[in-house]
């Protein structure tokens, strides 16, 4: 018989564990631009939240663009497809002067601020444009937007263009070289 013996050897290591406590004193926990007033934050108008953390759902809009869809019919003039291509000479000369003709016609309305060229089409010359208006979001209302169209409405209806470069003149009949169509949109 064989005697066998075991020895087992266990070492341990020591570890220590050491802990640091820091006490801190937050003078303004807010975020966001918000201010601490000693018991809660304060914050800006565009964040909320226990500590101004959270962006507010809504966004204050100061203005609004809105454009009239109008299409107005020359017939003092003579169309050419060079006004199809808006690079063209012909097309910026008669664009420059239809934005002229039409800055004269929409002068009076309120927040009026220019025309934009959608298309030039034949049948004399169709030109298809937005009026743009823009006004405050105080100003801004359904009834705004409906009483504008009647003055554009109002403005073309009492503009008779008399010469070959469209110079409106202000009478108080029915067109004879200018024929309209309106509608209203809101950007």
């Amino acid at each position: 018989m064989v005697k066998t013996t075991a020895t087992t050897i266990q070492t341990t290591t020591p570890t220590t564990t050491r802990s640091t406590t820091t006490t801190t004193t937050a003078t303004n926990p807010c975020q966001n631009g918000g201010i601490w007033n000693g018991k809660k934050c304060e914050c800006t108008d565009s964040y909320s939240g226990t500590y101004c953390e959270f962006v507010k759902d809504s966004i204050e809009i100061e203005t609004v663009e809105a454009t009239i869809n109008a299409s107005v019919k020359i017939t003092s003039e003579t169309y050419s497809d060079k006004l199809k291509d808006n690079k063209s000479e012909e097309f910026k000369a008669f664009s420059d002067n239809f934005e002229e003709q039409m800055n004269i016609i929409y002068r009076g309305i309120e927040g009026y601020s220019g025309v934009r060229i959608l298309s030039i089409r034949n049948g004399s010359i169709i030109v298809d444009h937005d009026v743009i208006i823009t006004v405050s979001n105080s100003e801004f209302s359904p009834d705004f937007l409906t009483d504008t169209v009647k003055e554009i409405e109002k403005n073309l209806k009492n503009t008779t263009c008399t010469n070959s470069t469209g110079a409106p003149k202000s009478e108080n009949s029915q067109s004879a070289g200018l024929e309209y169509k309106s509608s209203s949109n809101t950007l």
